[in-house]
């Protein structure tokens, strides 16, 4: 006769290696431990690791869900795992709102200038005497030029939120 051994079966063991949050037009690079082979998806897309890693480029802000599965195998039952990360926008910046400090006459134009940090190109909203102005954004700055009436102003830039820039403001 012959001897035999008959082992149970081991659960699979997944374990993903991830960040939770990745600034957008960055890579997530991401690991996974395992012991069996595995398909790895991000919202439904399969990914292949190279050289081990997984490399999921973040050009879009928003919630990724990372599922990874293993099936049966001889040894193990079929494994499960999944975690979530986010990628996140830039925090857009206003360097400075700039409005010259010189008295004009009725009917002369005043330069408003908005210096952006990091934002190249959009829009700005700029409120100066009450009133709103959307100004494009070139190489990184807005300018306004406008006739007021005889007061003293303040100007208050606005920068709305794009697919990559959150929204900020700021006072001259």
């Amino acid at each position: 006769s012959t001897k035999f051994n008959v082992t149970d079966k081991q659960n699979a063991t997944i374990i993903i290696n991830a960040a939770e949050f990745v600034e957008i037009e960055h890579n997530l690079v991401f690991n996974i431990t395992n012991s069996t082979p595995v398909v790895v998806t991000i919202n439904g897309r399969v990914y292949t690791p190279v050289n081990g890693n997984y490399t999921f480029e973040a050009n879009v802000a928003g919630v990724y869900t990372i599922v990874v599965r293993s099936n049966e195998t001889d040894e193990y039952y079929a494994g499960f795992n999944s975690t979530t990360f986010t990628v996140y926008k830039h925090a857009a910046v206003i360097s400075k709102v700039e409005v010259p400090t010189v008295n004009t006459t009725v009917g002369q134009s005043v330069t408003i200038t908005v210096t952006m940090g990091n934002v190249t190109s959009g829009s700005v909203i700029i409120e100066v005497g009450g009133h709103n102005y959307t100004v494009d954004i070139n190489n990184g700055e807005a300018v306004l030029v406008v006739a007021l009436p005889v007061d003293n102003y303040t100007a208050h830039a606005y920068y709305l939120e794009s697919d990559k820039y959150n929204a900020t403001d700021k006072v001259s």
